[in-house]
């Protein structure tokens, strides 16, 4: 994502691994965030939560889903 940072636990899938910008412990995503430039953009992803996957979006008759 241009102009965006992503930064992720290790736990996250490997395909988001790869992806992200960079990759550390609740520690170092904090650390990283605090000395962040003022209005830089961050997406931040953590581990799934234990339990079913999440809801997908409704299919609607006659529609294909993506």
């Amino acid at each position: 994502m241009p102009g965006i940072n992503v930064i992720v636990h290790p736990e996250c899938s490997n395909e988001v691994v790869r992806a992200a910008d960079y990759v550390g412990s609740t520690e170092y995503i904090i650390k990283a965030l605090d000395a962040a430039e003022p209005g830089s953009k961050w997406v931040i992803g953590t581990e799934p939560e234990p339990g079913p996957p999440p809801c997908q979006p409704a299919h609607r008759q006659g529609s294909a889903l993506p």
